[in-house]
């Protein structure tokens, strides 16, 4: 089972707060009042998510909200969860400080991401499993079986190649359980949806049903 979710980019002209070999990162204070602290992270172009330092429950992008949403939806116990990407790292923070999940863990490729995380958005490093890889390799050296898989890694706006090829699916469909989710977030142009629609042909050829939200 697979879920494709749309979300359009925002651009924020600032530079960079500190740049990695993979990203330009830039943390912004959203915070309506100081004694809340609530933070951004944009990483180029793209808004990958923002936390509250006490609030962990709120999901403050559309995008995470939905996933996390249909993730407990799907899974109303406990679960074992794989995410692709870290960004800001807002939802497996929240499924972690709230019990949501038993298991997690985030390939995030660049760990100053990771870092910036820890630093800025309050993650606890020390409850999850993060391998500072491509989740494609990572997937590939350990042979777990996960409930829930999350896709949510981009190069700028887009999804990186392998990350979207027929093998790769397939190599997710192996590592969920018998009943496990892959849910996915992916960016298209409103109203031409070609990115989603060959995603969702892609899709098919491995997963028994897909569904776009």
């Amino acid at each position: 089972l697979a879920m494709l979710l749309a979300l359009t980019s925002l651009n924020l002209k600032k530079s960079c707060d500190r740049e990695s070999n993979y990203f330009c990162i830039r943390v912004v204070d959203i915070a309506a009042r100081a004694s809340e602290p609530v933070n951004m992270m944009v990483l180029d172009h793209l808004v990958h998510g923002a936390s509250a330092k006490n609030r962990p429950d709120l999901m403050f992008t559309d995008f995470a909200a939905l996933i996390d949403k249909l993730a407990l939806s799907r899974k109303p116990e406990a679960f074992s969860a794989f995410l692709i990407g870290g960004g800001s790292f807002s939802l497996p923070r929240k499924w972690s400080e709230m019990g949501l999940a038993h298991t997690l863990t985030v390939a995030e490729i660049d760990p100053l991401v990771t870092q910036v995380a820890e630093e800025d958005f309050w993650l606890d490093s020390e409850k999850i499993s993060i391998l500072s890889q491509d989740a494609r390799r990572a997937l590939l050296s350990d042979p777990s079986k996960y409930d829930v898989i999350v896709g949510d890694a981009f190069t700028d706006i887009a999804v990186p190649p392998h990350l979207i090829t027929q093998e790769f699916f397939s190599l997710v469909r192996s590592r969920l359980n018998e009943d496990g989710v892959y849910l996915m977030n992916v960016i298209d142009h409103m109203g031409e949806f070609r990115v989603v629609g060959s995603l969702v042909a892609t899709l098919e050829t491995v997963f028994k049903e897909v569904e776009v939200w």
